[in-house]
């Protein structure tokens, strides 16, 4: 971002987030404490950067708005004003240390909960009334935009479409609402249910947790274990899917590509591991085998077997991992430095 986007947010006025606590993993089931902590957060940490990762994070978010206005106020100029539907919606909420997470990819509603406006013009097909002002409380979920389009523009429904159109919503915002709203987590079988006052998390593994909203906005009492919600948790499952799509793996040339770093006289650098584990795949493009080492903490390399000419090998790793490729002359060729995802490492020909 421009400089400018960070004078509103000074150093010193910056707020830690209001939903940390740093003992909020100690009532999680294991799943839910494994996707807790992760190594950005850690890092924030140790290198004293909380409150300037979140001026950044304000920082961003108030470039975002001022370019939204751009857009708007060429809009207002502009011959279609009257006639044009206005959606603007977030893909993702952004944990800032909350769980000690800094990121995305979890079920809790600081991640899953995202702002949603809509501005429908009087004289819309599917909304002659247009939206006026207010706000809307209930459970609803992105899967309704397109369905919620296409009842506005007089177009047909698809059936393929999961989501329910927004358009009651959009012309009483306290209609009733007999829908929930699911996040999907990645792996089949988990998920992030939301309703009026409960959120349900439940792992593929059968693990649970159970939130009373209205009582515990920022999720800090686990009620997975108490008794007294049994019910509410039969409710809740029974809302869910019943049935999911198995999760395909990615095409090996759908990964991204490693940089490939050639050595001449020096040597390659140590691993600094950090994170959880993933696959990398190794292709050797060349028309002789190579030997793969890990290079540990201390910098002397492991041996981790070989990859023939032609071949690929798929291998374990964590992020910070170097992986050292030698000739069978004994040669070092060069290394790869794995990045914080599963992609591809090509050991290039002549």
């Amino acid at each position: 971002m421009p400089e400018e986007y960070f004078k509103p947010f000074p150093l010193e006025s910056i707020q830690l987030p209001l939903g940390y606590r740093e003992d909020d993993l100690m009532d999680l089931p294991a799943e839910g404490q494994r996707r807790g902590p992760n190594r950005y957060f850690e890092h924030i940490l140790k290198q004293g950067q909380w409150k300037q990762g979140i001026q950044g994070y304000l920082a961003s978010i108030h470039f975002a708005d001022a370019m939204l206005g751009k857009v708007l106020d060429a809009l207002e100029a502009g011959p279609h004003v009257d006639n044009t539907i206005v959606v603007l919606w977030s893909d993702h909420g952004w944990h800032l240390g909350e769980k000690q997470h800094w990121q995305k990819y979890t079920g809790w509603r600081v991640c899953t909960r995202v702002p949603l406006m809509v501005r429908v013009p009087p004289g819309t097909p599917g909304l002659e009334s247009g939206t006026v002002p207010g706000v809307c409380e209930k459970p609803v979920n992105l899967l309704s935009l397109f369905p919620t389009l296409l009842v506005l523009c007089g177009l047909p429904a698809e059936a393929q479409h999961d989501g329910p159109s927004l358009t009651p919503l959009l012309g009483n915002p306290q209609t009733d609402w007999p829908h929930c709203s699911i996040t999907y987590l990645g792996d089949p079988g988990s998920y992030a249910l939301s309703e009026d006052r409960w959120r349900l998390i439940h792992y593929a593994n059968g693990e649970e947790e159970l939130y009373d909203i209205p009582a515990d906005r920022y999720e800090w009492n686990n009620l997975a274990n108490d008794s007294g919600q049994d019910q509410v948790r039969e409710a809740l499952r029974a809302r869910a899917p019943a049935s999911f799509v198995p999760k395909p793996a990615p095409s090996v040339a759908s990964l991204p590509q490693l940089k490939w770093n050639p050595l001449k006289e020096e040597t390659a650098p140590p691993s600094r591991p950090d994170g959880n584990t993933f696959d990398i795949v190794l292709i050797n493009s060349t028309e002789q085998p190579v030997a793969l080492f890990w290079m540990n903490r201390e910098g002397e390399p492991l041996p981790y077997g070989t990859i023939p000419a032609g071949k690929q090998k798929r291998q374990q790793t964590r992020p910070g991992a170097v992986w050292l490729i030698r000739s069978e002359a004994g040669e070092d060729l060069g290394y790869f430095r794995v990045d914080d995802r599963a992609a591809r490492a090509i050991v290039p020909g002549e």
